[in-house]
This record gives structure tokens, C-alpha cells and sequence, in this order.
């Protein structure tokens, strides 16, 4: 069902849309929606997200203390704007996707069923692959498969550097970095647009690309500013629509702080990829996880040792990052 939408430009990062200025986009298809948002294909490589109750004038930008935000809070779109006074390049190469231009609806915007009223915010990204689909592993555990071991050490690599620039510039900690937050970028160079590729599938073709160089995080919904032992706990507000049980989170008894969730994801996630989604979906379970660890040390003894860490020591982004960087390292001497 295609249709248009009238915008108008706050900030812009590609040449050919001005700010204070309007344009008129349109919409493809609807890519995908949360909580907050949904995403639509516009053409050119370029994907349009559109804020449900982020509105010109009262959306809350000041972060509240709870870690699930108020509707009109909107703590993607405030990094958002911080994130448009540095190149794009500079979070490309940390993993990160970068925005392109930040604006509003100019008039009410009806799309099948979901309805987008006049001064709604929206953000203009690249179109971007899922991680899954990219490298066809969806629901398919790679403990077995050859070569399994420097594809996860190299992802792990990519998405704690994304966590450590994101603490390190921006003094945040994103809290959803659950795999399918995680995407393929193709190209660096936005200014000049994505060039239309076709998605790999000879093997050979894929070993150019082998370990995901474009590999960016997106969606930064649940993020918090990172401030020193607060811990990993939710408040009532958080609890108004009963107990949080979420996969990708410790519970609230295992005594993490805000600032260890990063690691703690990121163990969830080789978990997935290893032994497949139908086991994390399980958790936050410690006899499941500690059994998970298990069967991963027997096969990778390294690998295991630092899921051990992640959820026993309870490691923040840097100290996992440099022990992932050493694994990188070993890997890459081993190659030569």
C-alpha cells in the first residue's frame, strides 16, 4: 500500500535535504514495529522511523530514573541528535548505526493500521539486513559447525566495541542487545548513498566478507546513562504491568548492576548462536545457563571460560573487551 509522508528537516547529515526544509518521502512498505515506533522502507537504501507518542514540543528528553522509559520519553532519539554532530564514519567503524536526518510529520500520517499524528518525530537510517538473514543462521545453533569458533569471537569483538564507544562518547549503556538489534550495513560511504548489492550466498563470496567488517547495532530504545553501581533493579513504575522477565537480562536477585548488562548480553547472544534460540528463551534461569556454559566449555574451552566470567564475576564492557581483543589476537596470529 503505497503513500506519501510530509516532513520537515531538524538536523541532516546528506547533502541533498536541507534543514528547514520540507519534503515529501515515499513509503514502500512497513519494514517492522515496537513499542515506540515503526520502521518503513522509503527507496534509496534508506529506512524512515516514525516515534509513536514522541511529539514536537512534548517529548521528554531527561532521562527518568526507571529503567523501561515513560511513552514520550525518548532516549533514542536524544542520542540521536548528540550522534549528529560527528561523522558518520566515526560510528560505522565503532558498530554503531548513525543517523541521517531528524525531523517531524508535517501532517497527521495514516499507514494501515498504525497512525502517526502531525509533529511526530521520526529519524532517517540506512537500510540495513538482519544479522540472521545476512548469514542464513536463524534458529540454527553453530557449536558444530566449522569455523563456529572465529565467527563468534569476531562478533563478540564488534558488539562490545559498539558497547565500549557508546559508554565511552556518549556515557550510556544499552540494555537490548539482543540479536536482532544487530544488523548488516553493506556500505560505509552514506553521503553517496547504499549501492544495491545482492545479498551473499556463494561461499566463496562470503569469505570476502567473512566476519561481518559492517556488522552495526540499532535500536537504542532501552538505553541508560551509564553512572557507577546503580544496580540491575526495576522500580514499581518499571513493574506496572506485572514482573519483567526478559531472556537477554539477569534477574533482579543475581545482584548485576546496570553497567555489566552489556557483557551479560553479549553471553546471551553466543549462547544463541551456539546452541540455538530455543535454549535462551528459557532464561533468566541459572541451572539452564550454567548447563549452557557447560556444553560450550567442552567444545570451546576459551569461550566457555569467559561466559563463566560474564555471569559469575559480572565483567563491565572494558574488561570484556580486552579479554575478547586477546582471543582476537591469538586468532589472528594463528592465521598467518
Amino acid at each position: 500500500m503505497p503513500s506519501h509522508i510530509q516532513i520537515f528537516v531538524i538536523e541532516s547529515n546528506l547533502k541533498e535535504y536541507q534543514v528547514n526544509q520540507s519534503y515529501t518521502f515515499h513509503i514502500e512498505q512497513k519494514l517492522g514495529s515496537g513499542s515506540y515506533g515503526a520502521v518503513f522502507d522509503i527507496g534509496d537504501h534508506l529506512v524512515m522511523k516514525l516515534f509513536f507518542h514522541s511529539t514536537l514540543g512534548k517529548t521528554v528528553f531527561e532521562e527518568k530514573e526507571c529503567i523501561i522509559p515513560f511513552k514520550n520519553e525518548n532516549r533514542e532519539l536524544s542520542l540521536y541528535f548528540q550522534m549528529m554532530k560527528e561523522p558518520l564514519n566515526n560510528h560505522i567503524q565503532h558498530h554503531v548505526i548513525p543517523p541521517l536526518l531528524i525531523g517531524y510529520i508535517q501532517k497527521d500520517f495514516i499507514y494501515q493500521k498504525d497512525t502517526f499524528k502531525k509533529n511526530n518525530y521520526f529519524i532517517l537510517l540506512p537500510f540495513c539486513i538482519p544479522f540472521h538473514k545476512y548469514y542464513k543462521i536463524k534458529n540454527n545453533p553453530l557449536l558444530h559447525h566449522e569455523d563456529s569458533y572465529s565467527f563468534i569471537v569476531q562478533f563478540m569483538y564488534r558488539m562490545m566495541k559498539s558497547s565500549q564507544y557508546l559508554e565511552s562518547k556518549y556515557n550510556i549503556i544499552h540494555l537490548d542487545y539482543k540479536l536482532s538489534n544487530i544488523m548488516y550495513l553493506y556500505h560505509s560511504d552514506l553521503i553517496k548513498k547504499i549501492k544495491d548489492d545482492v545479498i551473499i550466498t556463494d561461499k566463496n563470496e562470503s569469505s570476502q566478507k567473512k566476519y561481518h567488517e559492517n556488522l552495526i547495532v540499532i535500536d537504542f530504545g532501552l538505553v541508560k546513562k551509564k553512572i557507577k553501581n546503580i544496580p540491575f533493579i526495576f522500580d514499581p513504575r518499571d513493574k506496572e504491568e506485572g514482573e519483567i522477565q526478559y531472556y537477554l537480562w539477569p534477574s533482579e536477585k543475581d545482584g548485576f548492576h546496570l553497567y555489566h548488562i552489556p557483557s551479560y548480553s553479549m553471553g546471551i547472544n553466543v549462547i544463541e548462536l551456539l546452541l540455538g534460540r530455543e535454549k535462551v528463551l528459557k532464561l533468566p534461569n541459572q541451572t539452564y545457563l550454567y548447563e549452557y556454559i557447560e556444553i560450550i566449555y567442552q567444545k570451546y574451552e576459551e569461550l566457555g571460560y569467559l561466559l563463566k566470567k560474564v555471569f559469575v564475576d559480572k565483567l563491565e564492557t572494558n574488561e570484556t573487551f580486552l579479554y575478547i581483543q586477546k582471543l582476537n589476537e591469538f586468532l589472528s596470529e594463528s592465521k598467518k
